[in-house]
């Protein structure tokens, strides 16, 4: 068995069952700030994502079953997730002053999407700090949550206002991350607001677009073999975030993982398919070798 470099730790004594629970366990307040932080990024408290989450495992469940058994097994999942996320859901219930799911972030989010910079101009389907109006909108002497309530409540005010210029802003937003609608300037706000290195979202671009590409192949192989719900579950995700939200690259980080697939899926048709013809094409030369050598 290999060592990892450096470490001096046996790879099969890493992946044992035992060992892993045990360093689980001990990264435990590790483990728990990713998973509030998963929590918080995901669901932004909202509504329609949770509604979201219960209903991927419903598509993702395998063809053949039947819906019965489906939404069966889809309702013990989400009544074991629900079982899980009690005691963080009493917990905000109770400290907090107004009513808190899972996190105090919708608020502060959708403020910062909604607002004219951002329905129309340079910043049409992303976020400005324009948006934020500070303090004049906060309850005096309230907490996190009364202050995302707040936000909450103005940002709604605003879609509810501008419901005809909603369309376009969602289809910016969504062009945002799939690299269809202004991609220089993406990779302009990544460089400043996301501190990434120019150079690495530049090729990270390129990459995208090749991968995207052949993922529309590999969709078409995909769905003559099996079902896309699954795929399209996740993928339908991140958008389904961005169109809510804005329109920023790494809330693509879902469907990015299902066009890897998808391409993928693709480059192993054309290699098989490769291999094949490259096989059929070598048999007739090797058979010849072979009746020359016993003198045919």
């Amino acid at each position: 068995m290999r060592v990892i470099s450096g470490a001096g730790t046996p790879v099969k004594s890493l992946l044992h069952p035992g060992n892993m629970i045990s360093n689980l366990a001990g990264h435990g307040p590790l483990v728990r700030q990713f998973t509030r932080r998963d929590i918080e990024s995901r669901y932004r408290g909202s509504f329609l994502g949770i509604a979201w989450s219960l209903l991927t495992p419903l598509l993702m469940l395998h063809p053949l079953l039947a819906w019965r058994e489906r939404f069966l097994r889809t309702t013990m999942a989400a009544g074991l997730a629900m079982l899980i996320l009690a005691p963080w859901v009493v917990r905000n219930m109770t400290i907090f002053e107004e009513p808190t799911y899972l996190a105090v972030g919708p608020g502060f989010v959708l403020e910062l999407g909604n607002c004219d910079d951002t329905y129309s101009g340079e910043f049409l389907g992303y976020w400005s700090v324009a948006c934020d109006d500070g303090v004049t909108t906060w309850p005096e002497g309230g907490d996190e949550s009364a202050i995302a309530a707040a936000k909450y409540a103005k940002a709604t005010e605003y879609i509810g206002d501008n419901l005809g210029e909603l369309p376009k802003v969602v289809a910016a937003r969504v062009g945002r991350i799939l690299g269809f609608y202004r991609p220089l300037q993406s990779i302009d706000f990544d460089v400043f607001f996301e501190r990434r290195i120019r150079l690495l979202a530049q090729v990270g671009l390129v990459a995208h677009y090749l991968v995207m590409t052949a993922a529309i192949f590999g969709a078409f192989i995909w769905r003559r073999r099996t079902t896309l719900l699954p795929l399209a579950a996740v993928a339908g995700t991140s958008i389904l975030t961005a169109a809510m939200t804005f329109g920023i690259s790494r809330y693509r980080i879902g469907a990015d993982v299902v066009f890897v697939v998808l391409a993928a899926v693709a480059l192993d048709h054309l290699i098989d398919r490769y291999g094949r013809s490259v096989a059929a094409t070598a048999t007739p030369d090797i058979g010849a070798r072979d009746s020359e050598k016993v003198g045919v």
